[in-house]
C-alpha cells in the first residue's frame, strides 16, 4: 500500500500512517484491511482512515454493504461487522484526494512497536471541515475530534494551543505497561499543537 504510486500522490497522509506500522517485512504481508480488523485503539491506518471519511465494503450473508469508517470501531478488539462478514475493501472517496498532514507518535521503541499514543492532523482544502485531527491509543476507539477541527479551521495555527487543550479533554486514555494515562493526555496536547503547526507550515 504504501509503495502504490497512486496512492501515494492521492493519499499521502495514508502512505504516513502505513509506515509506521510494523517493519518491512511485515508490512509486504499486512493488509490495511487487516490492521482495522483487529479493531486495536492504536491500529495506525485508522488515523488516515479517519481524516479520509474512508467506508469499509463488507460482504456476508445478508450481500454486501459499506461502513463508514467511525462506525466500524465499536470497542477494544470490536467491530460493527456482522457475523460472516468479512472486510472486502476500503473505499477512499476522491474528495479527500491530496491533503496533507503530519503523523505524531511516540512508542516505547524507534520501530516495530505500537504507539503509546499518536496524533494525525491532517488539512484537505476545500472540505467542511479542511482540517480533521484524528487520535490513536488514548480511548477505546480511534477517534475525531470535531471540536478541534473547526477551532483549526477558524483560527489556523493560532489556534493551535486551544486545539490541543480540546483534544487533551476528548480523550479517555488508560494506564498501562506502555504509560500513564496522565503521560498520554499530556502527549496529545504535544503533538496536536504540533501538527497543527507543521500543517500550517506546509500549506504556505
Amino acid at each position: 500500500m504504501a509503495g502504490n504510486p497512486e496512492v501515494q500522490e492521492h493519499y499521502p497522509v495514508l502512505v504516513d500512517c502505513c509506515l509506521s506500522l510494523g517493519s518491512y517485512p511485515l508490512r509486504n504481508r499486512a493488509t490495511v484491511a487487516g490492521n482495522i480488523c483487529n479493531a486495536s485503539p492504536c491500529a495506525d491506518t485508522s488515523a488516515a482512515l479517519l481524516a479520509l471519511d474512508a467506508r469499509v465494503a463488507a460482504v456476508g450473508p445478508q450481500g454486501r454493504r459499506e461502513i463508514e469508517i467511525a462506525d466500524f470501531f465499536v470497542g477494544p478488539g470490536q467491530t460493527s461487522l456482522h457475523d460472516g462478514e468479512l472486510v472486502v475493501g476500503v473505499l477512499l472517496p476522491r474528495n479527500t484526494q491530496g491533503g496533507r498532514g503530519h503523523y505524531g507518535r511516540i512508542a516505547r521503541r524507534r520501530s516495530v512497536d505500537i504507539s503509546t499514543v499518536a496524533v494525525l492532523v491532517t488539512r484537505i482544502q476545500g472540505l467542511e471541515p479542511e482540517h480533521r485531527v484524528s487520535l490513536l491509543s488514548v480511548a477505546p476507539t480511534p477517534l475525531r475530534v470535531p471540536g478541534a477541527e473547526t477551532l483549526l479551521d477558524r483560527e489556523g495555527p493560532d489556534g493551535a494551543a486551544k486545539a490541543a487543550e480540546l483534544c487533551m479533554a476528548a480523550c479517555s486514555p488508560i494506564d498501562d505497561v506502555r504509560g500513564s494515562a496522565e503521560y498520554r493526555r499530556a502527549m496529545v496536547g504535544v503533538l496536536t499543537e504540533r501538527g497543527a503547526r507543521a500543517v500550517a507550515g506546509a500549506g504556505r
